[in-house]
């Protein structure tokens, strides 16, 4: 059954791709508002460290205290407020999905996907490689690290797709039977 999910999701992702392109790596040591303007979304990758993260307009944020995925499918202003003392370590990628806020993966999914790194099954070399190339200075580190986002991407449109956790659209129909 995960194989004809799986299938379906590579049907959709060849008809409609996703572009990463990776913007931040390193520490974050003081506050860092995120505007990000046009119809892309975000993906931060948190490996260390501790960070609050507030929504413009919501009274309730979100605290990241292990090492964690951020996932905004659309524009959503928001502001991170790292850890005084120790900062955090992230890794940030503007992401481009052909179709903008027409796309059915994008239509399908919340405002915001907020897991920790741990809970994504088998994502866990690829974070690690991810991790390593962005936090090193090797030649061609760019184009390695957009691509192993866009791994980790589809990883996690399949942890979503198989936990059940999208709203109506193209990709709910395709989620796995209870």
């Amino acid at each position: 059954m995960a194989e004809a999910c799986v299938d379906r999701l590579d049907a959709l992702l060849s008809r409609f791709p996703v572009r990463a392109r990776m913007f931040h790596s390193g520490a974050l040591c003081g506050v860092t508002d995120f505007s990000q303007s046009g119809e892309g979304g975000q993906l931060h990758l948190i490996r260390a460290g501790r960070l609050d993260v507030i929504h413009s307009g919501r009274s309730a944020g979100l605290e990241v205290n292990v090492p964690s995925l951020l996932f905004y499918p659309r524009r959503m202003p928001r502001r991170f407020v790292p850890d005084q003392r120790n900062g955090a370590d992230l890794v940030c990628a503007e992401l481009h999905f052909d179709g903008g806020a027409e796309n059915p993966i994008v239509a399908a999914l919340p405002e915001v996907v907020f897991l920790p790194l741990d809970s994504i099954a088998g994502a866990g070399a690829v974070l690690a490689t991810l991790f390593d190339e962005a936090f090193s200075d090797n030649c061609g580190r760019h184009v390695v690290v957009d691509r192993l986002f866009e791994v980790v991407l589809v990883q996690l449109l399949r942890h979503l797709l198989e936990a059940g956790e999208l709203r109506a659209g193209m990709l709910a129909a395709w989620r796995i039977p209870s």
